[in-house]
């Protein structure tokens, strides 16, 4: 299994853990930018599903949440402000060897 989190905590903070990594690599970019990129050797197109979840900023209930959503082309687009939780945003994705 593979996640990516992202979240606050005096600013934007993020992580990928990635548990077969099959490749990495970085994109060199302006001074104060970093910019990365990589892929997992799990997950198979078309057979595994993301998982995507969204922790509900303090006094949104679910039902308010649902009404911002947007769409946009085939995207679904939300804003939430970022709160200081860096597990804010997650999506995970199964280990091909045992998604079955």
């Amino acid at each position: 299994m593979g996640d990516s989190q992202t979240g606050g905590g005096g600013s934007v903070q993020w992580s990928i853990d990635c548990k077969h990594l099959k490749e990495t690599g970085y994109l060199p970019g302006q001074k104060s930018r970093h910019a990365v990129w990589g892929s997992c050797a799990t997950g198979r197109e078309g057979k595994d599903k993301f998982t995507v979840s969204v922790a509900l900023p303090e006094g949104v209930t679910l039902e308010q949440f649902k009404k911002g959503l947007k769409g946009v082309g085939r995207r679904v687009v939300f804003k939430i402000p970022i709160n200081k939780n860096p597990k804010q945003i997650t999506i995970s994705w199964p280990d091909a060897k045992s998604a079955d």
